[in-house]
């Protein structure tokens, strides 16, 4: 789916020992991080039983006001299997927002809806330095950052990605901050789904920028289709976590957002990926939802109803499914809505104009 839319050379063998175990949990000893008394979001006291207030981004903590921390970033995050049901929200960027207006918006996807991530969609183009006001802005709203290296459609011969994926892994290794605020990087978003690269391909790029990234704890992976996916052995063998896009709305069964067969598809795309993977990696659902409208892309079936009322049922049922996505591999399924403005995806948004379209209170645990 789419919308054209070395000091630190100390610490790699430190970290590297760290990361070999990558579910074992965060340790802070920061204290000046340490403001977890109380979920200032919501002015009480944070009863979520899987957001660590001690680590970055649970609900509740807040990374140090005007400095980095000054702890290695392989300490600062929550283990990886305290991560499950709501995530946060794609956000399009292809507009190319500035740092004030990013910083607004993450923190609103914060405290409105406890959202602990925000993952990056679409491409800004010419702006070599936009990764530094993403990284700027998430920290300043306490928010984590899914990061996403944008293909295009003009197929296998564009190139342009390539020098996407250099300035990204070039902010990520020169910002102070970015190790503490990028939790992974995509290298596409359905990029096999669109023709526009090889299987054997991707995986060679997932490896080799693990290899420039891993010392700094960063998940290096690809966003797609689960058949997709399941389809390229060598790519799902490479990315340390699965990334899924999951749209039922486009399923030949499609009726409601909230029917039985908008539930029973997302369950079989997560079970073939658990399955094809041996239960060894986490899946994150990057890219799911239901459309208020069809003003973008037509359904493929003749009965699926495009509407508000479907739109927020679909979300409702990904909610009731929270103890069942808990039992998946790594601590269980997260999942991100798609998208946050509606303005950016017209029918696809969970506000428009920064106003709610419909009651939306995602579970975080369960």
């Amino acid at each position: 789916m789419r919308f054209l839319y070395p000091a630190l050379a100390a610490f790699t063998l430190m970290i590297a020992g760290a990361l070999a175990d990558a579910d074992a949990p965060a340790d802070i000893d920061d204290t000046a991080a340490l403001s977890n008394v109380t979920d200032t979001d919501t002015g009480a006291a944070s009863l979520v039983s899987n957001a660590q207030p001690s680590c970055f981004p649970a609900i509740g903590f807040h990374p140090p006001k005007g400095r980095a921390p000054s702890i290695p970033a392989y300490r600062w995050w929550c283990s990886r299997s305290s991560e499950y049901a709501f995530l946060g929200f794609s956000y399009s960027v292809d507009d190319c927002p500035s740092k004030a207006r990013m910083t607004k918006d993450f923190t609103s996807m914060r405290s409105m809806y406890k959202a602990r991530y925000v993952r990056i969609y679409s491409v800004c183009e010419g702006n070599n330095r936009f990764y530094d006001d993403v990284v700027a802005a998430a920290y300043g709203a306490g928010i984590g950052v899914y990061a996403m290296v944008w293909f295009g459609f003009n197929g296998p011969n564009d190139h342009s990605w390539e020098g996407r994926l250099s300035g990204l892994v070039n902010t990520i290794t020169h910002n102070r901050l970015a190790s503490y605020v990028i939790r992974s990087v995509a290298i596409g978003s359905e990029a096999l789904f669109d023709g526009v690269i090889t299987g054997p391909k991707l995986a060679a790029s997932i490896k080799n920028t693990q290899a420039k990234l891993r010392w700094l704890g960063i998940e290096v992976t690809t966003s797609d289709m689960a058949y997709k996916l399941a389809a390229n052995t060598n790519v799902l063998g490479a990315a340390d976590h699965l990334q899924l896009n999951v749209l039922p709305f486009f399923a030949q069964s499609a009726t409601y957002g909230n029917s039985t067969n908008a539930k029973a598809q997302v369950l079989r795309e997560l079970g073939q990926m658990r399955d094809a993977t041996r239960s060894r990696k986490k899946i994150v659902m990057t890219q799911t939802g239901w459309p208020s409208n069809e003003f973008v892309w037509k359904a493929n079936a003749a009965h699926a109803e495009a509407s508000l009322h479907s739109e927020q049922k679909y979300y409702d049922m990904l909610d009731g499914q929270c103890w069942t996505f808990k039992t998946f591999p790594k601590g269980g399924v997260g999942w991100f809505a798609q998208i946050w403005e509606d303005n950016t995806l017209p029918g696809w948004g969970i506000v428009k104009n920064g106003v709610p379209k419909f009651v939306f209170k995602p579970k975080i645990s369960c």
